[in-house]
């Protein structure tokens, strides 16, 4: 359940309390609770919410958007990368994701959760192209052109 408060004055008898019941399995609040990444709306069109989080880390980004893929459709527009200086500084990288393929964001997925990009490596192009059903050859290639588009952002 949701309650919200609005003023419609300066005295505090004139707010107006609205409380609305939400189906708490198609409430997308309460997994972004379970994994500390509290959303901002930044708009909303239609049906579609924007939102911006801070998740702690990518795994828990990666958790995150699995689960809200179960409630409804997610799309993932821009990825930043914060980066510490020092105690107070950060610098923020952003990354449009949106330049990927279909193809090469599932393949990119599938390879950091099975632990293509860890060190060493928990998988290799064998795995990976045994899950796509296509050559090692064509997985190096999707990879190299995925990466190569994501980097060249961040590096210039």
């Amino acid at each position: 359940m949701i309650c919200k408060a609005t003023p419609k004055g300066t005295d505090e008898s004139a707010v107006l309390h609205t409380r609305t019941e939400v189906d708490e399995e198609q409430c997308f609040c309460t997994s972004f609770a379970d994994y500390d990444a509290v959303p901002s709306i930044l708009d909303k069109t239609g049906d579609a919410v924007i939102l911006e989080t801070f998740p702690p880390d990518r795994l828990t980004f990666m958790d995150l958007v699995g689960e809200l893929s179960e409630i409804g459709s997610v799309e993932v527009q821009h990825l930043s990368l914060l980066e510490q200086q020092d105690d107070d500084i950060c610098d923020l990288e952003t990354v449009n994701v949106s330049v990927l393929t279909d193809l090469e964001r599932e393949t990119l997925e599938w390879g950091i959760e099975q632990g293509y990009y860890e060190q060493p490596r928990d998988v290799g192009l064998d795995e990976i192209s045994e899950e796509f059903d296509v050559s090692k050859s064509t997985i190096s290639q999707r990879l190299k052109s995925a990466e190569r588009k994501l980097v060249s952002q961040t590096v210039g």
